[in-house]
């Protein structure tokens, strides 16, 4: 009975990727079919207008399609999840050790497609925003993802598709297929590059809060909610309350996107966007380079600025991509060393041997877990490739040599370096984002006395998004140059 249900699984995958591709395609080459450019470059330096307009309405109708099949798979998908967790819990119950197990792989594939799917939408998203990070870090929430099956969905969709009914130069993104829309229900995008919040409001209870927000005076809102709650009953009183609250989210970002200046959605912090914009040079050609060779040998190492460890590996020729990854390096800094061709080595001493100092991070994963992430289908890579890494026929293993980085960085004008144990209590206690390695901390020294924490973000670009470990320690001496004016309260947010 196992094997089949494992070859249930596998069939299943296959007819996934199979979806997934073509949702893909809609996505990113409807347009250029339209067209018929080899280069969107052309298009874009050229001075066609009718041309421009064709590709751009092409692209939404791709956008379109992508969005009703990726919205029909979630819900799919979350109707197999709720069985699968409805069977792991009787499975619990009944103490059969076998259909828990089954259970529980079934609820890992299925969130990965989910996952899978919500990139797919992703990309969309970050197109739409004119693939501007700093654009889009607004929209995140750090929220769970919504189920589709007892959500508006339904209806969301049909306003979306009105959009485009009466302007084909607009599309309108459901945010609830996403992973990183997180603010609004529509995501509207016009020709020009202009981008809109849109929160839709729906039933009895809506209709009447819409009526009493009419009125309402926010410079007396503790007594105005006071009074529906009095004249209206609890329910309405909280509904006001929140669609408050979603307004004001959505006036505070629509303000920074536009003028720069405003309140961070997930600090509450006053916010003001750097001036200038940073690009960071990219080893995506060294990855496209590595790529064919793990496929044609099975593995491929390489490192980049001298502190990157990149291995890319055909799991069908090399199993144990992070042992070998690890062996990798340990030759690298050890070039002089035998290991494993030493006969009184061990095993044990083999692989303590190779253990890595630094942490290892799978990019591929990392790509589909973290939403606020860019991502891995806006890579410039082969649709073939980036479909492998998502699948695990290949994996691409990075890890990056702190203690090189380091002295990177501070060549490099940017005053990087590790804070002290008690440093680490208080930064913890300040920002619960803050990246740890290996225990520690890391610290830019600020313009003011104070210095600049490091979270995750621009050290992920690096190691995961393709950044350059020379562009990460420009990235990270502008926000220590950067990060905060005392005098005006303002805290600055690099275009990164």
């Amino acid at each position: 009975m196992s094997s089949d249900i494992q070859r249930v699984e596998l069939d299943d995958a296959a007819t996934f990727e199979k979806t997934a591709r073509a949702i893909a395609q809609e996505i990113f080459s409807r347009g250029m079919m339209a067209v018929r450019l080899p280069d969107p470059l052309t298009l874009l330096e050229g001075d066609d207008e009718d041309l421009k307009r064709t590709f751009l309405v092409a692209c939404h109708d791709g956008y379109a399609e992508a969005q009703r099949r990726i919205g029909a798979e979630i819900q799919r998908i979350q109707k197999a999840t709720a069985e699968a967790n409805a069977a792991r819990k009787t499975a619990r119950k009944l103490r059969d050790r076998n259909r828990q197990v089954q259970a529980e792989a079934a609820l890992w594939i299925l969130r990965r497609e989910e996952q899978v799917l919500r990139r797919l939408a992703d990309s969309i998203a970050w197109m739409l925003a004119g693939d501007r990070r700093w654009i889009v870090r607004r929209f995140f929430r750090r929220e769970k993802p919504p189920s589709l099956v007892h959500s508006r969905y339904a209806d969301t969709l049909r306003v979306a598709e009105g959009f485009r009914e009466d302007d084909p130069t607009r599309f309108a993104l459901v945010s609830d297929i996403t992973s990183v829309v997180q603010v609004g229900d529509l995501l509207v995008a016009s020709r020009g590059g202009s981008l809109k919040l849109v929160e839709l409001k729906t039933g009895k209870v809506n209709r009447v809060v819409d009526e009493i927000l009419q009125k309402f005076d926010l410079e007396h809102r503790s007594a105005e909610v006071d009074n529906v709650r009095a004249n209206h009953g609890d329910s309405v009183a909280a509904q006001t309350e929140r669609v408050l609250r979603q307004q004001a989210r959505m006036t505070n970002i629509a303000e920074v996107i536009n003028t720069d200046y405003g309140l961070d959605p997930l600090t509450g912090h006053s916010l003001m966007l750097s001036k200038d914009i940073a690009r960071g040079e990219t080893y995506d050609s060294a990855v496209h380079d590595l790529l064919k060779i793990a496929q044609e040998e099975g593995s491929a190492f390489r490192i980049i600025d001298e502190c990157l460890d990149i291995g890319i590996y055909d799991t069908s020729k090399v199993p144990l991509a992070e042992m070998e990854f690890n062996h990798h390096a340990y030759h690298d800094r050890n070039p002089e060393a035998t290991c494993r061709e030493s006969p009184e080595m061990s095993d044990e001493g083999f692989l303590d041997a190779i253990s890595p100092r630094w942490p290892v991070f799978n990019v591929g994963q990392m790509l589909l877990e973290d939403s606020m992430s860019r991502p891995l289908f806006l890579r410039p890579f082969e649709m073939d490739d980036i479909f492998d890494i998502i699948f695990g026929r290949l994996v691409i293993l990075t890890s990056l040599r702190f203690d090189r980085f380091i002295d990177l960085c501070n060549a490099s004008g940017t005053p990087l370096r590790w804070g002290s144990d008690s440093e680490g209590r208080v930064a913890r206690r300040l920002a619960p984002d803050v990246l740890m390695i290996n225990g520690r901390h890391l610290r830019v020294q600020n313009s003011t006395e104070w210095d600049v924490i490091v979270g995750p973000g621009i050290i992920h670009q690096v190691v995961a998004e393709g950044v350059r470990p020379t562009s990460g320690a420009l990235m990270l001496g502008r926000l220590g140059a950067e990060t905060m004016d005392r005098a005006s309260g303002w805290v600055a947010d690099g275009r990164l």
